[in-house]
């Protein structure tokens, strides 16, 4: 499984990067995880076999052992690979979908947590999330 974190910034706080970094680094003794910025709805380009999940914040979260359900789901369901893409810029999302549905690519609107984050705490909330899930999977204990 592959998953990559796509963040809507032209540059991550260095405080936030080093926390992501750390998750990314548990979190790669799974899976192949990778962090990329981009501007533009054309700079993320998924793949048949990927879902993409569009991050929000809002108050349908779901709990750590549901998200870990959901991706042991989506991997026993044929999926290489999992976009995540994290945005506030709704104008933004909105061509995303279009070209989403047009390129016939799966995908669903994922919340992580209830509270409004800007969008580099909200990838390192994501990446504690995918991390955390994983351990759940593996059947490890998350705290050390």
């Amino acid at each position: 499984m592959n998953i990559t974190l796509y963040i809507n910034e032209k540059k991550t706080d260095p405080e936030y990067q080093k926390a992501i970094d750390e998750y990314i680094k548990r979190t790669s003794a799974f899976i192949n995880i990778n962090k990329k910025l981009f501007k533009n709805p054309s700079d993320i380009k998924p793949g048949k076999s990927s879902y993409v999940f569009i991050v929000r914040c809002g108050k349908d979260s779901i709990t750590s052992e549901a998200f870990a359900k959901k991706i042991t789901d989506l991997n026993l369901s044929g999926f290489s690979s999992i976009d995540f893409i994290i945005s506030e810029d709704n104008e933004l999302i909105e061509q995303l979908l279009i070209r989403l549905d047009n390129a016939e690519v799966s995908y669903d609107s994922f919340t992580v947590l209830s509270m409004k984050l800007k969008n580099d705490a909200l990838c390192t909330a994501l990446a504690e999330q995918i991390y955390r899930a994983y351990t759940i999977n593996n059947h490890i204990s998350y705290h050390k």
